[in-house]
């Protein structure tokens, strides 16, 4: 039942219980001693631990330790400032095993030369924001179960006004982290009821703004997502049942099979985004477009740039192909004279309403008939 302060730890530990043994082995130097911690239970600030472990050879230790505990962790982020989060709050529960060994004389980096992980952790009620003014990822809960190498989450929460669900396992985490020289390797399936993109990304433009960085696509990255989501929304862009498979290997991101509801219609493609060695990002896309409403899709891409032809001069349906490319710098500003883009488009029962070029007809033709002009069909490239 031992209280213990030390000026350089912030915390006091309290109700500390400890069994164990020491000894400096046979040849009575730091190689061959050891420690072994038979039983450990201990309050660290607002953290309740226990556990047991060994440490030998205090020259180049190797360790082992089962560790339990119900840890918070906003107060270790408040002590150490190089956790890479701006704010945490809520519990995370821990039930681990870590073994391994260590060499001091390693550099940085690179001391731990082996290192096991296995057991399971599980977060509730947490809120964690990554730099300040970001939107917070709120309301989170999950779990992860470890065994070395091989990790499988699960975690859902909120950013937001989007929510999401996601599950899936991932390879290789320990030594991607360690080591940097393995590729991480995951695989998720992504739900989410509703997701406002435009609220993300204009977050996440802010946060760029401010930092001015150039976007480079990661490294050592294999991944593969499915995704679902009921309601999307980006800006006065909104479609339902949103359906896809997202891959990136390094370094090149694709999506494929997307298909969507939108504009009483619905939408089906692909998409690519591969960057060279240069930082230059060339992104493509092919689109199935069937039974679009016009005036919507015209009002959705705000009139696409250009104010003669409007939504309000337009209804219809649409249906047809449309492919583009176009190259992108690392800031993701677009460099126009690279945009190519070929749409071969069928528009059906189509309207064109109180066109001003078309009014200026009006002396050869009765003013009444150029405000409604209908039409059954129309093809164009």
């Amino acid at each position: 039942n031992a209280n213990l302060k030390w000026d350089r730890f912030p915390f006091s530990v309290k109700n500390l219980n400890l069994s164990g043994s020491y000894s400096n082995g046979g040849e009575f130097n730091p190689v061959t001693t050891s420690l072994n911690i038979e039983s450990l239970s201990a309050v660290i600030g607002k953290d309740h631990i226990s556990g047991r472990g060994r440490i030998h050879n205090f020259f180049d230790p190797d360790f082992s330790f089962d560790l339990k505990g119900e840890i918070h962790p906003e107060q270790w982020l408040d002590w150490y400032k190089n956790i890479p989060l701006h704010s945490i709050t809520g519990t995370l529960e821990t039930d681990l095993n870590v073994k391994g060994s260590y060499d001091r004389l390693k550099p940085e980096g690179e001391k731990f030369i082996k290192l096991d992980l296995s057991g399971h952790m599980a977060i509730h009620r947490s809120e964690v924001t990554i730099r300040k003014g970001d939107l917070p990822f709120s309301n989170l809960n999950g779990s992860i179960s470890i065994d070395n190498d091989f990790w499988e989450p699960t975690i859902s929460g909120n950013c937001g006004k989007t929510d999401f669900d996601i599950s899936g396992s991932g390879l290789n985490l320990i030594s991607f982290l360690l080591r940097k020289d393995k590729t991480l390797v995951a695989s998720a399936s992504l739900h989410s009821n509703h997701m406002d993109l435009q609220e993300i990304l204009s977050h996440f433009s802010r946060a760029k703004k401010k930092s001015e960085r150039s976007v480079f696509l990661p490294k050592n990255l294999d991944f593969r997502l499915n995704f679902s989501i009921d309601d999307f929304l980006k800006a006065k862009f909104k479609a339902s049942d949103v359906r896809g498979i997202a891959t990136y290997a390094t370094p090149s991101f694709f999506i494929d099979s997307l298909s969507m509801k939108t504009m009483e219609g619905s939408l089906k493609g692909v998409f690519g985004l591969v960057q060279d060695k240069h930082g230059t990002l060339t992104a493509t896309s092919n689109t199935t477009l069937n039974g679009l409403d016009i005036q919507q899709l015209f009002y959705a891409f705000n009139n696409f740039g250009q104010k003669q032809v409007t939504s309000d001069h337009l209804k219809g349906t649409v249906s047809g192909t449309s492919a583009f490319s176009a190259e992108f710098d690392t800031t993701l500003a677009i460099r126009p004279h690279s945009i190519l883009s070929e749409n071969s488009l069928t528009i059906i029962r189509g309207e064109l309403n109180e066109f001003e070029p078309i009014m200026a007809l009006s002396r050869f033709v009765e003013v009444e008939e150029l405000r409604n002009i209908k039409f059954k069909t129309l093809n164009n490239t």
